[in-house]
């Protein structure tokens, strides 16, 4: 099963188990590792985020660009400098979106998250980098596979 890191990284013990010298069960062991501590680190991110709670915020119309721009010195304002955010847009099209918004006292966190609803954006906390991405791409229907005449496999 693609992206199923837990058994992914049983197997590859298993294998070192037995062939402790297995160059590619190491290298795929390494690679597990690696995409662990990153995850990890974003998962770090949004919690220390989710600790910054917003005053107060009121956007009436604004683009999501200054939004954002925001959110990333109420970050470094909040945390008296200790966390600096940084946002990777993937969805250039959308940065002129409408943002209205006014909250009070509402953790970081879920700023961001009413943002993501009102634009159709997620967010997802990355080790360098919060990653801004259309919402639809994550809901996305697998494309049903296809016979080379068109023909459905097993119908």
């Amino acid at each position: 099963m693609k992206g199923d890191m837990a058994t992914a990284k049983t197997d590859m013990e298993w294998v070192l188990q037995l062939d402790p010298h297995n160059k590619a069960a190491i290298a795929y062991l390494r690679r597990i590792l690696l995409q662990e501590g990153q995850q990890n680190k974003g998962a770090m991110l949004e919690k220390q985020l989710d600790a910054l709670i917003i005053p107060k915020l009121d956007f009436k119309d604004a683009t999501l660009s200054s939004a954002l721009d925001y959110m990333k010195k109420s970050a470094d304002k909040l945390s008296n400098g200790k966390i600096i955010v940084s946002f990777v847009v993937q969805a250039p099209e959308q940065a002129n979106a409408p943002v209205t918004l006014s909250l009070s006292n509402t953790p970081y966190t879920e700023v961001l998250r009413y943002i993501g609803g009102l634009t159709g954006l997620k967010f997802s906390y990355e080790k360098y980098a919060i990653l801004v991405r259309p919402a639809s791409n994550a809901a996305a229907p697998a494309a049903s596979p296809t016979a080379p005449d068109g023909a459905v496999p097993g119908k």
